[in-house]
């Protein structure tokens, strides 16, 4: 069986927003005095200081108190009261609870969102952005989409600001971006938006948009990190960890990438398992820790993670060997391209070990392995083609197989190549 021979930035979910309430002091009882306008005077600024809550008001508040005691229909009927009564806030909540996959409901949705966007709200005109982004409920309209997320960032509201750099960075209604990303970035990292701080970490880490300082970017990642955002804690772990900073920590960075997998990270669990397969100065070995970090990656659906699962089982390292177990996780792994997977499953059916033999299937996965560039891939590919196995003879492709492995230092590769007769 094959034995075992690499950072993202996975997009933030819609940030909910909820309206502060400010308590007012009341007046300082007074005595009765002057009766008629002296006692209008009083009253009319006892209003002003106190306010009076208008039905609206009232609405929106008590749409609230019943979606956070989990009634949706009620929080739907009093939002809908206050929004048809002109509440900003209660049309960008109702729009919330329609059926998005119905189109009709979709469309009531957004015209929900456009009345309150027109009325100035910015959450409202981020989210009409954002429809017109995916086409939900209205025409999906890049233009459309760039030009209300940019009338919510002229308000300062920092998921817009940073939902333009995203716009930037991938070209989304306009030519990529980087430096205009940057700047988008950096203006909502600056309010404290965590996705931001993070994507501004990198863009500093990778010098795009502006001039590479890993230093700053490890600040970012911090900042990011330590309002446990999972890609920032990932971010500044594996900083820490492969010393992109000014100097390497395993330790506090196997730490932080240990909270990013607490809160729910694929990437992290598979990259703290990682480490502990091998430990890191300050760091013990743990194949064990590290199987179940994997196999919690695998239920989160993780190529990777499959593919060195299946490792460990192949291998009987921190799990009981199964070979059966192990060529399962790399089909699943495969059949997700991930390049290890089809290496695994090219492996199993070379050996038979876990299925059937089957060498023709053996050399065509072990060939898609190969050509994503996993050396061991390459080599073990050359093998077959050059001892005719699942095929004829090919001593010519497994040349340049070897060869291919053999510039990038793959040393069997290179002895390989060696053994085998002239061209």
């Amino acid at each position: 069986m094959p034995r075992t021979p690499s950072v993202t930035r996975p997009r933030p979910p819609r940030r909910s927003t909820r309206p502060s309430r400010t308590a007012v002091l009341p007046l300082r009882p007074r005595r009765q005095g002057l009766l008629g306008l002296a006692g209008g005077l009083v009253l009319a600024l006892a209003v002003l200081l106190l306010g009076t809550a208008t039905p609206a008001q009232a609405g929106y508040d008590e749409g609230l108190a019943a979606a956070e005691a989990g009634d949706l229909a009620q929080a739907r009927e009093h939002w809908l009261r206050a929004a048809e009564a002109g509440d900003l806030r209660a049309m960008t909540a109702v729009s919330e609870l329609f059926d998005d996959d119905d189109p009709e409901q979709a469309a009531a949705a957004a015209a929900w969102l456009r009345r309150a966007a027109e009325g100035g709200h910015a959450l409202a005109q981020t989210r009409l952005a954002v429809a017109h982004l995916a086409g939900r409920g209205v025409a999906r309209d890049l233009a459309e989409a760039r030009r209300w997320m940019r009338r919510a960032a002229d308000q300062r509201y920092a998921p817009a600001e940073y939902r333009l750099g995203l716009m930037a960075d991938h070209g989304q209604g306009q030519a990529p971006d980087a430096a205009q990303a940057v700047a988008w970035y950096r203006r909502a990292a600056e309010q404290g938006h965590a996705a931001a701080q993070n994507d501004l970490g990198v863009m500093l880490l990778n010098g795009q948009g502006v001039a590479r300082d890993a230093e700053a970017a490890l600040r970012w990642f911090g900042r990011s990190a330590e309002q446990g955002h999972a890609q920032g804690e990932l971010n500044l772990g594996l900083a820490l960890l492969r010393g992109w900073g000014p100097q390497a920590d395993a330790a506090a960075g196997t730490a932080w990438m240990q909270r990013a997998a607490v809160h729910g990270h694929p990437v992290a669990m598979r990259e703290l398992a990682r480490v502990l397969l091998a430990g890191a100065p300050g760091v013990a070995a743990d194949a064990a820790a590290a199987a179940r970090w994997l196999a919690e990656a695998v239920r989160r659906d993780d190529g990777e993670a499959m593919a060195m699962l299946g490792m460990l089982h192949a291998n009987g390292v921190g799990v009981a060997a199964d070979a059966c177990g192990a060529c399962e996780l790399f089909r699943q792994a495969a059949d997700l391209g991930v390049a290890l997977g089809e290496y695994g499953l090219g492996a199993c059916y070379a050996e038979g070990d876990g299925l059937p033999r089957d060498e023709a299937a053996a050399r065509a996965w072990l060939q898609r392995a190969a050509e994503q560039g996993l050396l061991i891939a390459q080599e073990q590919l050359a093998r077959l083609l050059a001892s005719g196995r699942g095929g004829p003879p090919d001593l010519s492709a497994a040349r340049q197989w070897h060869r291919r492995a053999a510039e990038r230092g793959h040393e069997p590769s290179r002895q390989a190549l060696a053994a085998l007769p002239p061209a």
